[in-house]
Parts: structure tokens; C-alpha cells; sequence
């Protein structure tokens, strides 16, 4: 059977829909910041605080010591070149746009073979109709401006079942999924639970010496990281693994902990069904054996999720196994779908597809509006810090929201979250008290810290020999900021009077709005 490849007028249209929408958010964010352009988190400036210093040969966001904060292997490497240039998110972004582009293009490609399979195939306006659906529910325009991996791991995974549809339907497995499968895990280590089914698919359907070889690749990727990883001295996963996954920090005990905690969480619930209603129609005689094998594999790969993965922080961590499995329900549904809109108008039809959408993923709504407002707490917040220890203080400091801090900044940032600091991240797991905190800052040269307090998330005591100076008020509704306040505090007195003068010809210099208060 010849496979679908073709890119259907929907898909280029698709694309230009998901680039009008992001100008204006983008057009938006520029207007809100003073013209400064701002990712919606911190997180992407660790990214390109960990590149420029790739770009010295060295793996770390301090250039004193050795450090694995970024949750992605290839991410930072990829963004390297960027951090060359004075305008380095302009091009993480860009690349974004690209990767998001040709997501869309390959979802257009697996809906028109779904409807090539048709006996009267779908309307270029129902395919439209679903490639919206897969922009939404795959939160893209909200994945590009976190400045984050999940527009390049979202195409990959895309990518991985586009490949296996190809592979049921013609028996030959494509160079371009093997590179996925690969590449996918290297990207985020939670696309293993896409590459994984992926590899096992091709086992059980004669492709055993391709699929062994091809995993063989991905865990000699996986292990060589770990091991250069543990030849710096650092943990077996990055530090933000082990930081946010229970499971790769407390062990397989936790999967089924794991597995309850997302019992509060819709799109687990929802997922969750939607593999029940593949198990059925795997039951049923009328559904072909590729089908059944398609089925199967979104089944493994949501399981996995859900006993592995995560979810939230702006609808992220999520988004490549909910995305997949809506690919998967189109191409089994396709028939259904395509019974459920013969009869109606355009415009019932849209209504009815767009109210479907807002049912299912209200939240992502929630994110496209936000994301301006979550630029501007960026803005507000992290990017004002940067500003303060670059222009003004230029000297160590310690915090709690590493990125931005961090991010063009020769000068040491103490990490007391411990995604830049091995030993920070131990003693905050193993002590008792928060004396911890002040060796650190001692031992680093540390006389000015910025953290999120009095907070429990983030640090409910502080040293009694810190005194607070004052806090940096965001001044409008926190979204992505941890808190809105940030608390300053020094070590010693002696040193006060030069901080405050620092911060008072700082503070004369904050955004309308933002205001920097002194506690006496």
C-alpha cells in the first residue's frame, strides 16, 4: 500500500493559523515588556546559561564548578551557537516557530492518511477542522514561548507515530523513525515512553535486528551521558531530573505513588479513558489489525506516562503523550469522525469541534492568554534581578530561581535550589536545619541572597543570622513567578550599607508598577 506524503493544503494553512497566532502573542509580549522580548519561565535561561559556557568547553552554569541543571541532553548544545550572538532568545525562539511548524505538517500528514483509508475521504475543511484540534491540544503556541525543549520533543514524538502508522501499513520501518526513536529520549527522558512502545512494535512484527539495534543506540546515548555526568562528578541524571521526578530520585517504590497523584488531574482522567476506549476497540472485529496495533501502542505509552511522567507547570510535561494520543484516536476514529459531520452545516460543525476542544482543554485556553501577562513576570521579576546583578551589585549572589540570574553573568550565582549545585540539592534534602545555607554562602563569597520567603515550596526558614533588607514586589498578577515577592537578605551588617546604596540606585530604575521595598 503506498503511504500518504503529500502535505495537504489544510497542513499549510494549519501552519500559517499557528503563526498568526504567535505574532500577535509575540507582538503582544514586546508591548507589555517595554519592547524587551521575555520567555513565559526562567527555566529557558538556564538553558542559555549552560550554552554559553558549552561554547568555553565546559558543563556547568558557574565556570567554577561542574553542573547538570538543564532536564534535556541535547537541548542546550542545540541552543549553543545562539549564545554567540547579544539576541540568542530571538534565535531559541525562532527555532521553536520551526519545530512547531513541521509538527504540524507531520500531524497533516498522518490525518491525510488517515482519510486517504476513507472510502469517501475527509473535506479539506474537516482535515483544517483537526489540525486546529491538534494545535490546541498540543498547547504549541503556548510550548513555543516557554523557550523550553517541547516544541523539538513534541515533532519527534509526532514524528515516532507517523513512522509506526507507516511501518503497520507497509512492513518496512524508516530511517527517519529510527532517528526518532533515538532522538526523541534524548531531547526529554520521558519520550521513552513513546520510543519504548515504538521499539517493542517493531519487535513483535518481525523487525527484531532493527528494533535491538536501534535501542542498543538509544541506551548507549543515555548511558554515555550518565557516565560523562558521573565523570564530572555529578549524579547518574541531571539535577533537575532528580529534583522534580519522585520516581528517578526515590526509585521504582514510587511508581504506584506516582500513579495516584495525578487522580486530581483532568487530562490524567481523561487519558486514562481514552486508553479504555482504545482497549475496546481493539475488542472489535471491524477494527483492522493495524489499527489494533496502533491502539496498542498509545495504550503502552499512556500507561507509561502515567506511571512514570508528569504533569502541569504550564501544561508541559504532559503535552507529547496527549498529543500522540489524539493523533492515534483521529487515524482509528477517522471513519466515526468523519460519520459525526456528515449532515451538518460548516458552521455547526465548527461549533461543535470548538466546543469539544474547550471541554477537553479549557486550561490551554488559560495558557494562551497568560502567556503575555507570564512574559511580563519574567520581565518583572528575574529579568529586574539580572539587571541588579549585572549593572549595579557585580558580585556572587545566592537564589532560589536560578535562570536569568545566571544568564550573561560572569559573576558566581549560588543555586540553593540545587539544580546548578550537587551540594546545595543534598544538603537542602538531608537537613534538618537551615544553617546549610550559610556555609554555603560563606564559603562562596556570598553577601547578597534573593530567594522566595517566607514560602514552604521553596525555603520556610532562613538562617538566624541573615537579616532581611527588603523585597522586590512584582506588582502585577503572578502567573509563572514562584511568588511575587522576593525577599533580600544579607549575611552581615558590615556590608549593609554598601548593599542598600546598590539597591536604592537599582530600585530608581524598575518598570512602572514594580517597586522595591526596604524593610527600614
Amino acid at each position: 500500500m503506498r503511504f500518504y506524503h503529500n502535505t495537504s493544503q489544510a497542513g499549510r494553512q494549519a501552519m500559517g493559523i499557528l503563526l498568526g497566532l504567535c505574532l500577535l502573542e509575540f507582538v503582544i509580549i514586546l508591548l507589555a515588556n517595554q519592547g524587551h522580548f521575555m520567555f513565559t519561565l526562567d527555566d529557558p535561561y538556564i538553558h542559555l546559561a549552560l550554552a554559553e559556557n558549552l561554547i568555553h568547553g565546559h558543563y556547568g552554569v558557574n565556570l567554577q564548578e561542574f553542573s547538570s541543571p538543564s532536564s534535556s541532553i541535547i537541548w542546550p548544545f542545540l541552543i549553543a551557537p545562539f549564545t554567540l550572538l547579544s539576541v540568542a532568545p530571538y534565535g531559541v525562539l525562532l527555532l521553536n516557530l520551526l519545530f512547531a511548524s513541521v509538527a504540524v505538517l507531520v500531524a497533516a500528514r498522518i490525518i491525510g492518511f488517515s482519510s486517504a483509508q476513507l472510502a469517501q475521504p475527509l473535506s479539506q475543511r474537516l482535515q483544517l477542522l483537526l489540525l486546529v484540534g491538534f494545535i490546541w491540544l498540543s498547547n504549541l503556541v503556548g510550548l513555543i514561548f516557554t523557550g523550553m525543549e517541547h516544541s523539538l520533543q513534541l515533532l519527534l514524538c509526532t514524528t515516532i507515530v507517523y513512522g509506526v502508522i507507516q511501518f503497520l501499513h507497509s512492513g518496512a520501518a524508516s530511517r527517519w523513525l529510527l532517528l526518532a526513536i533515538v532522538a526523541a529520549p534524548l531531547v526529554r527522558y520521558e519520550c521513552l515512553a513513546v520510543s519504548a512502545p515504538a521499539l517493542l512494535l517493531l519487535l513483535l512484527y518481525g523487525q527484531w535486528r532493527t528494533s535491538l539495534l536501534t535501542g542498543a543506540v538509544l541506551a548507549l546515548g543515555l548511558l554515555g551521558f550518565s557516565l560523562f555526568l558521573q565523570h564530572l562528578g555529578l549524579d547518574y541524571l541531571p539535577s533537575s531530573v532528580m529534583v522534580k521526578s519522585s520516581v528517578a530520585s526515590s526509585g521504582l517504590g514510587k511508581i504506584l505513588a506516582n500513579l495516584g497523584s495525578h487522580y486530581s488531574r483532568p487530562k490524567a482522567a481523561m487519558m486514562l479513558l481514552a486508553s479504555f476506549v482504545l482497549v475496546l476497540l481493539s475488542l472489535s472485529p471491524k477494527l483492522s489489525a493495524a489499527h489494533r496495533r496502533l491502539a496498542g501502542f498509545a495504550i503502552l505509552m499512556v500507561w507509561l506516562h502515567l506511571c512514570f511522567g508528569r504533569f502541569g507547570w504550564y501544561f508541559r510535561y504532559e503535552i507529547y503523550a496527549w498529543a500522540c494520543l489524539w493523533l492515534v484516536l483521529v487515524t482509528v476514529l477517522a471513519a466515526a469522525i468523519q460519520q459525526l459531520t456528515q449532515g451538518m452545516s460548516k458552521k455547526a460543525g465548527a461549533a461543535v469541534f470548538a466546543a469539544f476542544l474547550l471541554f477537553v482543554c479549557v486550561e490551554h485556553l488559560w495558557v494562551f492568554v497568560t502567556t503575555p501577562i507570564s512574559a511580563n513576570n519574567i520581565y518583572r521579576q528575574q529579568y529586574q534581578m539580572h539587571r541588579l546583578v549585572t549593572e549595579f551589585y557585580k558580585k556572587p549572589v545566592a537564589v532560589n530561581d536560578l535562570g536569568w540570574v545566571a544568564y550573561q553573568n560572569s559573576e558566581y550565582v549560588l543555586d540553593l535550589w540545587g539544580l546548578a549545585s550537587k551540594e546545595a540539592l543534598q544538603l537542602r534534602k538531608n537537613e534538618t536545619s537551615a544553617d546549610w545555607m550559610e556555609r554555603l554562602c560563606a564559603e562562596h563569597s556570598v553577601e547578597l541572597i534573593m530567594i522566595y520567603h517566607p514560602y514552604e515550596r521553596w525555603f520556610a526558614e532562613v538562617p538566624a543570622s541573615w537579616q532581611r533588607i527588603g523585597q522586590l514586589n512584582l506588582g502585577v498578577l503572578p502567573v509563572t513567578a514562584g511568588k511575587p515577592e522576593v525577599s533580600f537578605f544579607i549575611r552581615s551588617g558590615q556590608h549593609r550599607a554598601e548593599i542598600r546604596a546598590t539597591l536604592e540606585a537599582f530600585a530608581k530604575t524598575l518598570p512602572q508598577y514594580s517597586s522595591f521595598v526596604f524593610d527600614n
